[in-house]
């Protein structure tokens, strides 16, 4: 489990030197540009609402008697839902806006590293069924996401927990990256039903891989522009071996 997940936060590292030896900066130079730009406006329009979501949150407890509790508790959870909110939308909305050059980034690695193995050819039907399948697993991922971070929030308000809370949070966003990085490459193979039963087989690497994403996006401007690609260019190989691997055990 610990060597999937430390495999998974290396990848990014792997994915700069694939990209730099198979000369794909071709296909970084697009969604690192979308990803930036998604990344400055979600910040921009996100976070100025920390004070006025703290006030709210304030305005709940019209008692007296603590009040200093609440208070800090109002900072904690102003400041975390912001945060949370803000990976939470931009994580998705790169996966929707930025997917279609992930999925290319993935492909033309995949056709360099194993260049015997058939390329799929563009056609409109194959575009429409790769989009309707992204979509219906974005979904899926933005409704179960939502549900598990609900459920967190609402424990961080037994007093003691708070600090347990958005570390927890944090592996909730890192695994539903993750698995979003890993689907550009299992698109190509499995369907729905599939993709999501590999992702929990090798949940520690999903872990691992989406922690790399969102810790790169600490890195003001460079971080948003890398982490989609790099991640990306980074799983692939992995994924495509752990692929192979579980078709020759089943073989």
């Amino acid at each position: 489990m610990l060597t999937d997940i430390f495999t998974g936060l290396a990848s990014i590292l792997d994915g700069f030197r694939l990209i730099r030896k198979y000369r794909l900066w071709m296909y970084v130079i697009a969604p690192a540009l979308i990803s930036v730009v998604i990344g400055v406006g979600a910040y921009l329009l996100i976070f100025p609402l920390k004070d006025e979501i703290g006030q709210f949150l304030l305005g709940w407890w019209p008692w007296e008697w603590g009040s200093g509790f609440v208070e800090k508790l109002k900072l904690w959870l102003g400041g975390t839902l912001i945060t949370l909110f803000f990976l939470f939308i931009y994580k998705y909305l790169v996966l929707i806006f930025a997917g279609p050059f992930m999925s290319l980034l993935s492909e033309q690695l995949e056709h360099k590293l194993y260049p015997a193995r058939p390329s799929a050819r563009f056609s409109v039907p194959r575009l429409l069924r790769e989009a309707w399948r992204g979509l219906v697993i974005t979904l899926r991922n933005i409704f179960k996401e939502l549900s598990f971070t609900l459920l967190l929030l609402l424990t961080g308000l037994i007093p003691g927990m708070q600090p347990i809370v958005p570390a927890a949070i944090f592996l909730v966003q890192a695994y539903y990256a993750g698995f979003g990085a890993m689907d550009y490459t299992l698109e190509r193979y499995y369907n729905i039903r599939q993709t999501t039963r590999f992702v929990t087989n090798y949940r520690p690497l999903a872990l691992g891989v989406g922690a790399a994403f969102l810790l790169l996006l600490f890195i003001p401007v460079l971080g948003f522009m890398l982490a989609p690609p790099l991640v990306t260019a980074g799983v692939t190989p992995l994924v495509l071996n752990r692929i192979t691997a579980d078709e020759e055990r089943h073989s």
